[in-house]
C-alpha cells in the first residue's frame, strides 16, 4: 500500500513532456513577437530621420529660392540638389530611374543630376490662363531608402508678381 501512495504524489508533482512543450512553444511565440517589434521599430527610425533629412533639405531650398526679391529671376530655375544623410555622412541616394520627372529635359541638364535626390523646378503661368503674374515653385526629394524602397517629398508654393 505504501508504494501506492508513493507513486500518487510522484505523478502529481510531476510535470508531464506536454506542458513542457506547450511551455515552450509560447515562450518561442512570445519572443518572436517581442523581436519582430524591435526590428519593425528600428526600420521605422530610419525611415523617420530620412523623411526629417528631406524635408528639411526640401524646405531649405525652397526658402532659399523665395527669399530672392526679384520674381523674374527665379522664373525659369531648374536645379538639382544633393539631400545630406541622416547621419551627416554622404547623401541620400536618389530614387529609381523614372519614379519622378526630373526637374529639366534638356541639354543643359548637368549629368550629375540622376546622383542627387533633391529636384527644384519653377511654373510660370501654372494655371495655362495666359498670365504671367503667377509663379509656381515646387521642390522634391525623392531617394531610395534604407529599405529599398523609393520615398518621395514635395512641397509646393506659388508666388504673385
Amino acid at each position: 500500500m505504501s508504494s501506492k501512495r508513493r507513486r500518487g504524489r510522484g505523478r502529481r508533482a510531476a510535470v508531464s513532456l506536454l506542458e513542457v512543450m506547450v511551455a515552450v512553444g509560447v515562450f518561442a511565440g512570445l519572443a518572436l513577437a517581442v523581436f519582430s517589434a524591435l526590428h519593425y521599430a528600428g526600420r521605422a527610425e530610419v525611415l523617420a530621420r530620412e523623411h526629417l533629412a528631406a524635408s528639411e533639405a526640401a524646405g531649405r531650398e525652397l526658402d532659399l529660392l523665395m527669399a530672392r526679391p526679384d520674381f523674374d529671376a527665379i522664373a525659369g530655375v531648374a536645379r538639382a540638389f544633393a539631400v545630406p544623410q541622416p547621419s551627416g555622412v554622404g547623401t541620400l541616394p536618389p530614387a529609381s530611374a523614372g519614379y519622378f520627372p526630373r526637374a529639366t529635359d534638356d541639354a543643359s541638364t548637368p549629368e550629375d543630376e540622376a546622383e542627387m535626390a533633391g529636384h527644384l523646378s519653377t511654373t510660370l503661368d501654372p494655371d495655362g490662363d495666359g498670365s504671367a503674374r503667377l509663379l509656381e515653385v515646387r521642390v522634391t526629394v525623392a531617394w531610395r531608402s534604407a529599405d529599398g524602397s523609393d520615398q518621395r517629398v514635395d512641397l509646393v508654393t506659388r508666388r504673385a508678381r
